[in-house]
């Protein structure tokens, strides 16, 4: 699926916008003080979607993405107060069952200031955001059944910018795919897509893609929406060319007075795909 406050580094996106999201937009000639806005809702069509897309946004009272609901009755619930204070705790539920679905602990701080680890499960059981990381292992919080994922954002330690992303697989931590990013200014215009042979490092695929960008806001900068490709969340503006191979997807755009999108058309081989967001003050 390809889909905030737009921050000075990606480090912010990556570790506070972990946490939260909005931004000030320009000032309107008919108001004294700025408008802030942040994402509350995006509508309509993708390409590698046979579903319309219809996805809410919710925050908490320090401004943090809280909640997502999604039109196949899908939902992620985000757990920042957990007692041990070490992982963030991002909860997908499958459709309208509320006891099963997956798990991710986000741990920003795990391995240095430049690293940011994430572990995923499958579960069954009610899940408990209050349980800590020992109850949630022993299965009184939680009852995990497939750790099925860990991955790994990667920062540049001097511009801050997300220059890899790597998936492995568990228990033995073979590496499953990796994503390297090339930046121009503060936009991904390069993503180096590699998947290898399970348990092996031979490459079994490889791709790359690159992009082109408007000089707007991008209001998926820093969501911590993990369905949202990083090529999306880890840049300031907004794409207006994809090209991949022989592919190539444009995307046109209307703004609203902010300088924010309201409607984005992408247009790939001769079909239309049309998205529109919208906004809320905070």
């Amino acid at each position: 699926m390809q889909i905030r406050p737009v921050l000075k580094t990606i480090a912010q996106l990556v570790v506070f916008s972990l946490l939260c999201l909005g931004f000030v937009s320009c000032t309107d000639t008919d108001r004294v003080d700025p408008v802030r806005l942040r994402l509350k809702q995006v509508n309509g069509t993708l390409p590698d979607s046979p579903f319309r897309i219809n996805t809410t946004y919710t925050y908490d009272s320090l401004n943090r993405l809280s909640t997502i609901a999604r039109a196949d009755s899908s939902f992620t619930t985000i757990s920042y107060n957990n007692p041990d204070k070490q992982y963030i705790f991002y909860v997908d539920y499958s459709g309208n069952d509320r006891t099963r679905g997956a798990l991710t602990l986000i741990d920003p701080y795990k391995l240095d200031q430049t690293t940011i680890r994430g572990l995923q499960y499958y579960f069954g059981g009610k899940f408990n955001p209050e349980a800590t990381t020992t109850s949630l292992y022993n299965g009184t919080g939680i009852a995990l059944k497939t750790h099925f994922n860990d991955f790994i954002y990667t920062l540049d330690t001097t511009s801050k910018h997300l220059i890899q992303y790597s998936s492995f697989i568990p228990p033995h931590h073979d590496k499953y795919s990796k994503s390297d990013y090339v930046y121009t200014k503060d936009n991904i215009t390069l993503a180096t897509n590699t998947y290898f042979v399970a348990s092996t490092d031979l490459i079994q695929s490889k791709s790359e893609i690159s992009y082109m960008y408007d000089t707007n806001p991008n209001p998926y900068s820093g969501l911590f929406d993990l369905n949202i490709a990083p090529e999306f969340r880890f840049s300031r503006n907004n794409v207006t060319k994809r090209l991949q191979g022989n592919l190539t997807s444009d995307y046109t755009y209307v703004y609203n007075q902010q300088g924010l999108p309201i409607k984005r058309t992408e247009t790939r081989n001769g079909s239309t795909y049309v998205l529109n967001y919208s906004y809320e003050e905070y």
